[in-house]
């Protein structure tokens, strides 16, 4: 109720204000109050110089050089650092492992759901790129693979793109991160 108070105050007030504004009843500084000389200099120095010139046109101007950045290369090798683009509560990475496999960049996970600490499950996604950059305006694909033993799973060592893969028991498969296989 109170805001609906003030919003009606404020609103009368802008109305009547602009009324009284239009009526010329609001005092305002005489126009022919001349400025001091040095003020006034400064006035006709700034109108001058504002139309003299032509407006610059900036669509010709080159500006400064075009500097292109350009991101790091992306991590390679085993990653301890866990950044598994998939929710928590489908998927726990113990560790990654990274690297190009000709020119698409290759990101292995390996874990296990949360629910299922059990259950191993293998989260590969590969993205095209070159010169060591991943071309992101290109799309990628993404597979979560349930794993032949039981987890949660640890990258154990890696031979190329093959990685050995471990679970909880000893149990031990190599993952070929070009197909996507077990083996």
């Amino acid at each position: 109720m109170n805001r609906r108070i003030a919003r009606a105050g404020a609103l009368a007030a802008v109305v009547i204000g602009t009324t009284l504004a239009a009526a010329g009843v609001l005092a305002s500084a005489p126009a022919s109050d001349p400025l001091p000389p040095e003020k006034q200099a400064f006035e006709n120095f700034a109108n001058a110089n504002r139309l003299a010139g032509s407006p610059h046109d900036k669509a010709a101007d080159k500006g400064a050089p075009l500097v292109i950045q350009t991101d790091a290369p992306p991590i390679t090798g085993l990653i301890d650092v866990l950044d598994a683009p998939i929710s928590g509560e489908a998927f726990t990475p113990t560790n990654a492992w990274a690297g190009w496999i000709d020119a698409t960049y290759v990101r292995v996970w390996v874990g296990g759901p949360p629910d299922d600490p059990a259950t191993g499950l293998v989260l590969v996604i590969r993205r095209p790129g070159s010169n060591g950059q991943i071309d992101y305006s290109a799309s990628g694909d993404q597979s979560l693979l349930p794993a032949p033993i039981d987890g949660p799973l640890k990258i154990e060592s890696v031979d190329g793109s093959d990685l050995v893969i471990a679970g909880p028991s000893g149990k031990a498969v190599w993952f070929d991160a070009t197909s996507g296989t077990f083996h």
